[in-house]
């Protein structure tokens, strides 16, 4: 498998925690795909590995994992902007 290449699964669950089947994700566009398109329209958003490990978790359009660069834990989704900036 190149670098470039995944082998993760995305859920989409509504506020009840109830999420249908996975949805595969392969690489870079799929993730920004998944975001993109569902951020806005589901309550949680988890990106999980072949061991089933977190690797990307939105709630309530926070991004609760991974923790950004800048180490800052409070980062909303900004639909304007379509993509996650720091809240106070």
């Amino acid at each position: 498998m190149e670098s470039n290449e995944f082998n993760f699964t995305g859920y989409l669950s509504n506020q009840d925690g109830f999420h249908g089947d996975g949805i595969p994700i392969k690489n870079t566009d799929d993730v920004s795909n998944f975001l993109t398109t569902n951020v806005e329209t589901w309550y949680e958003l988890r990106i999980v590995d072949s061991g089933d490990l977190t690797v990307f978790h939105v709630k309530d359009r926070v991004l609760i994992f991974p923790v950004p660069d800048h180490g800052n834990k409070n980062n909303k989704w900004n639909s304007e902007f379509k993509k996650f900036v720091t809240i106070d």
